[in-house]
């Protein structure tokens, strides 16, 4: 209905005649004016339409107060965008439809450069903050736009602005945009004090990072035993996340690897309870201990630690296969999901099993092999 109104080779002139009708709304309920904020191919219409009818039309909005301005940022309307802000349009206005965010957050977030450009140019503001503590420079981070990054920060971005999850480079690092997490440093992010926990760049490079990036912010920042609110230094991280070049890399530079954090564990039973089975051997090949941490692993045997590969590797290790619950339930038997690969491995090991393990595990493995016969 509504194209068929703006491509009338008289258009011009019958809205000029007020032969229009501009207060009618379709079935999604646009107006002609909001319908034509929605696609650059009516960017000549538009601009008719605020040249001879503008206070008419200004005020008029789509759904939940969204606006012609609103409406063509989400539609990645560039052409349009401009003759509205030209006419007037204030790149800043809140709406209701878009949960009261400033249109540059909403554009940042879509990963609209040209729309975001535009917005900037006309007096948004890079520096916005939603009540999450969502800004235009997280959206770029997150979508990894390293354009969109300098163009923000160009534009006073604040790179050393908080999230939920702590400061913008250690954001950059946890979405693996480790180009991103260079360039705010570049630009004067900090590499201490990232999280309220005191995480470093290490920590979060060692979790998150390439291993050319974690060599990068080491020139930058070589203490690479210092440690979090909860005792852990970078080499935590890396075992949590199973970054095994990096750990070489820690390892190589001096991270020290037999002390415990807070909660009395080391990294090698960090790697273990996390099923870094490769990781758990490359230290106890530099000389960790695993027999002396068996009893910290034996509490995440069959919770944590499910992987049948994994499993196995411990019990050949001394690891006790009759660990129980709080309930006094054999861990065993309640965690694990009976499979033939699991079933094997028990079988493995019954000799090593209390007389009342054995005979639960010999009923149920019963059960299981007649149930899936």
């Amino acid at each position: 209905m509504f194209a068929r109104v703006l491509k009338d080779k008289d258009f011009k002139s019958k809205l000029k005649a007020n032969e229009i009708d501009l207060m009618r709304r379709n079935n999604e309920k646009y107006t002609l004016f909001l319908y034509a904020a929605t696609s650059e191919k009516y960017a000549e219409q538009l601009s008719l339409i605020l040249r001879y009818h503008k206070d008419k039309v200004f005020s008029q909005v789509h759904r939940k107060e969204r606006n012609a301005l609103h409406v063509a940022v989400l539609k990645n309307n560039v052409k349009g965008l401009k003759v509205l802000l030209e006419a007037g349009f204030n790149p800043n206005e809140t709406s209701a439809s878009l949960n009261y965010e400033k249109p540059i957050i909403k554009a940042t977030e879509l990963n609209y450069f040209e729309i975001t450009k535009l917005l900037l140019e006309y007096g948004a503001k890079a520096f916005e903050r939603h009540t999450n503590l969502i800004t235009p420079l997280f959206h770029a981070v997150k979508n990894k736009n390293i354009e969109m990054v300098k163009l923000l920060i160009n534009n006073n971005a604040d790179v050393n602005a908080e999230t939920s999850g702590g400061k913008m480079i250690r954001a950059a690092m946890f979405y693996g945009f480790d180009e991103g997490a260079i360039c705010l440093h570049e630009r004067g992010a900090n590499l201490t004090h990232l999280t309220l926990g005191e995480q470093t760049i290490l920590h979060t490079v060692s979790a998150h990072g390439k291993l050319s990036t974690l060599e990068y912010f080491y020139e930058r920042f070589s203490d690479i035993n210092f440690t979090t609110m909860r005792g852990e230094s970078a080499i935590f991280s890396a075992c949590r996340w199973g970054k095994y070049e990096n750990i070489q890399f820690l390892l190589r530079k001096g991270a020290e690897f037999l002390k415990c954090n807070d909660e009395g564990e080391s990294p090698l039973v960090v790697a273990l309870k996390n099923e870094e089975l490769e990781i758990a051997q490359l230290l106890i090949s530099h000389g960790a201990n695993l027999k002396e941490e068996m009893n910290k692993v034996n509490k995440y045997l069959f919770y944590n630690i499910r992987r049948v590969h994994v499993v196995e590797f411990l019990l050949r290790q001394g690891a006790n296969i009759n660990v129980k619950d709080d309930k006094g339930r054999y861990v065993a038997l309640t965690r694990y999901t009976f499979h033939k690969e699991y079933l094997r491995l028990l079988d493995k090991y019954i000799d090593k099993m209390e007389s009342e393990l054995e005979e639960e595990y010999t009923s149920n493995k019963f059960k299981y092999l007649v149930k899936a016969k």
